[in-house]
C-alpha cells in the first residue's frame, strides 16, 4: 500500500542519558510517546516497531550468535496501540552500554524482514553519548538505508547545534564541561550518516514542540475535486483540475458504546448497534414500514406530500460545468462575501492548457481583474456563484476559487450611522481619541509582532502556525483517558497552554493621553 508506513522507533535508555540525571531519558521518552500518539490517531494503517538500546537484557533477532548485546526489541512490527503507549511509559534507565550502529542494524533487520512496498522510516532517539565500537558497519547501514530506501531521522538530545542553527529554550541540556569528546565525536558521525542517506537531524526541543501538537488528519493526498474545461466561450475552453485549499476541521464524531458490553468484559468492540422504527402518532403501537413513507415540505402551514417520483422533478437539472460569466475588477468583490472554503484551479498537465492558464492569470493580474464563474462540480450538482483570483508564483500561475453568495444568502441589517447628519456630538471622537487609536493599532500590528530564528521582527499569528486549541484539548484528553481510565485530573500539556497565550500575544502598549468622554 503506497500510503502505509512501517516506522522503527529505536531508544537509547543506555548509561550515557543518565549520566547527569533521568533528564535526557525523559526527553527521549516524551518523544517516543508523541510519535506512537501521531500514528494512533492518524496512521491506523502504519506499522510501528520499538527498539531500545542500553538495557540489562539482550532480545532481538539477531542476538544468536552473541553479538547484538543490551539491545531489546521492546515491540514488533504492529499497528499502534494504546498497549504499546502503555509499554512506553513504562521504560526505565537501562544503565546498560550498548552499540548505537548495532540498535540502527537491528532496526533495519525489522524492516527487512517485513518486506513489502510500504515507506520505511527509523526513528533515533539519542544524545549520542556511549560509545560506538562496531564502525566498520557505518558503511553497511549506509549501503542497506539507501539500497531499501529507509528514511532515517535523527532526533539529537543535547546536540551542539550548527551554524544558523537555533539554540534550544528549554531542555536538559548540559554544560560544555560536560560535554564528553566521545558525544561530540559521535554528533559529528551521525550527522555524516544522516547526509549521506538524506536523512534528517532535529534538535530534541524543535522535535517535542513540532510533534506535540495533534494533527486533526493525516496530511491529504492531492485528491482533485473537480477535472473538466473552464468554458471561456462557447469555443474557448481550456481543461482545468481543482484542489482543496482550506477547510474547516471540526472535531471527529464519537461512536457509542454500550456500557453493560464493556462492564461485562467480553471481547469486542462494545459499539451498540441502533435501529430506528418509524411508528403512527395516532397509534404509537403500530410500526410504518419504509415503503409506506413519503416525503412532505412545507408550503406555508400546509404540508405538500411527494412521492419518489415528485421527488426527482423537484430537482433542479444541471451538468459538470465551469464557466465564465465575466471579469470585474477585484475590489468589487468584497472579502466579507467569500464563503466556505477555498480551492486551487490548475491547468491539466498538458502545454497548451499550462500556457493558456498563464496568459490569463498574467492579464487579470496586470488589469487588477477577477473572473466571476458558475460552477457545478457534478452532474445533477448544486450550481455555485465564485470569483477566481489571479496568482503567481515562482513555479506556478494559478487561481483561488471563493464561493460568493446569492441574494437569498446574503443579510441585510440597519444600524445607526457612526458618522454624517443625525449623529450625536458626544458620540463623534475628537483627534485626541483618534490619535489614540491609531497609536493602539500601530502597537498591535501582528506584521512585526513576532522574531523569526534570526531574532529579527517577522509576522505573528500566522495561520499555518496556530493549531486550534479546542482540537488539541480533545485530542491530548482523549490520549490521557485511554491511558488512565477513569482518572478525573487530566494534566494538559503545556504546549496546548501556550496556544493560548499566544493568541493573547503581549504587546507593551505606551499610551499615555487623557482622553475626556463628557
Amino acid at each position: 500500500m503506497a500510503n502505509k508506513e512501517c516506522v522503527v522507533i529505536i531508544l537509547d535508555v543506555g548509561q550515557a542519558m543518565c549520566s547527569n540525571g533521568t533528564g535526557p531519558l525523559e526527553i527521549a521518552i516524551k518523544a517516543a510517546t508523541l510519535l506512537i500518539q501521531q500514528k494512533i490517531l492518524h496512521g491506523q494503517n502504519d506499522e510501528l516497531a520499538l527498539v531500545l538500546f542500553g538495557t540489562q537484557g539482550t532480545e532481538n533477532g539477531l542476538s544468536g550468535g552473541g553479538g547484538y548485546k543490551n539491545i531489546t526489541v521492546l515491540e514488533g512490527l504492529t499497528q499502534p496501540t494504546v498497549d504499546m503507549l502503555t509499554k512506553v511509559e513504562e521504560i526505565t534507565p537501562g544503565n546498560a552500554q550498548a552499540d548505537l550502529i548495532d540498535a540502527l542494524i537491528v532496526g533495519m533487520d525489522l524492516l527487512v524482514k517485513r518486506g513489502g512496498s510500504s515507506a520505511k522510516r527509523i526513528f533515533l532517539v539519542t544524545n549520542a553519548g556511549g560509545e560506538i565500537k562496531e564502525e566498520e558497519d557505518i558503511k553497511i547501514i549506509i549501503t542497506q538505508l539507501e539500497a531499501k530506501d529507509v528514511k532515517l531521522n535523527l532526533i539529537g538530545i543535547d546536540f551542539l547545534p550548527l551554524e544558523g542553527e537555533e539554540e534550544p529554550k528549554k531542555t536538559s541540556q548540559i554544560s560544555q564541561s560536560e560535554r564528553t569528546a566521545t558525544k561530540t565525536y559521535n554528533e559529528k558521525l551521525l550527522r555524516v550518516i544522516c547526509k549521506k542517506v538524506g536523512g534528517v537531524v532535529v534538535p530534541a526541543h524543535r522535535a517535542l514542540e513540532m510533534m506535540s501538537y495533534f494533527r486533526s488528519m493525516k496530511q491529504p493526498k492531492a485528491t482533485s475535486t473537480f477535472r473538466g474545461n473552464f468554458e471561456i466561450s462557447p469555443v474557448l475552453s481550456i481543461p482545468v483540475w481543482s484542489y482543496l485549499k482550506t477547510a474547516a476541521v471540526s472535531l471527529p464524531t464519537l461512536s457509542k458504546l454500550s456500557k453493560v458490553s464493556i462492564d461485562s468484559e467480553l471481547d469486542g468492540d462494545h459499539k451498540a448497534q441502533i435501529q430506528h422504527s418509524l411508528h403512527s402518532r395516532d397509534d404509537p403501537d403500530l410500526e410504518i414500514p419504509k415503503s409506506e413513507m413519503i416525503k412532505g415540505f412545507k408550503y406555508g402551514r400546509t404540508l405538500v406530500p411527494f412521492s419518489e417520483i415528485d421527488v426527482e422533478v423537484l430537482e433542479y437539472k444541471t451538468e459538470a460545468c465551469l464557466q465564465l460569466i465575466g471579469f470585474t475588477d477585484a475590489a468589487s468583490v468584497p472579502r466579507h462575501h467569500y464563503l466556505g472554503r477555498t480551492e486551487y484551479v490548475v491547468p491539466m498537465a498538458d502545454p497548451h492548457a499550462v500556457m493558456a492558464i498563464s496568459a490569463l492569470v498574467h492579464a487579470m493580474a496586470e488589469t487588477n481583474s477577477v473572473a466571476i464563474v458558475r460552477w457545478v462540480k457534478r452532474n445533477k450538482g448544486s450550481p455555485v456563484l465564485g470569483v477566481l483570483t489571479p496568482n503567481i508564483k515562482i513555479d506556478s500561475e494559478f487561481f483561488y476559487f471563493n464561493k460568493l453568495p446569492f441574494a437569498e444568502d446574503i443579510r441585510q441589517y440597519m444600524f445607526a450611522p457612526l458618522l454624517g447628519e443625525g449623529v450625536k456630538k458626544e458620540y463623534i471622537p475628537n483627534q485626541a481619541q483618534l490619535d489614540a487609536t491609531e497609536d493602539l493599532i500601530r502597537a498591535m500590528d501582528l506584521e512585526k509582532a513576532s522574531h523569526n530564528e534570526d531574532g529579527e521582527p517577522s509576522e505573528a499569528l500566522k495561520p499555518k502556525h496556530m493549531f486550534n486549541p479546542v482540537l488539541q484539548y480533545f485530542y491530548q484528553t482523549l490520549q490521557f483517558m485511554a491511558l488512565h481510565p477513569g482518572m478525573q485530573n487530566i494534566t494538559t500539556n503545556t504546549q496546548i497552554i501556550n496556544i493560548n497565550i499566544n493568541i493573547n500575544i503581549n504587546i507593551n502598549i505606551n499610551i499615555n493621553i487623557n482622553i475626556n468622554i463628557n
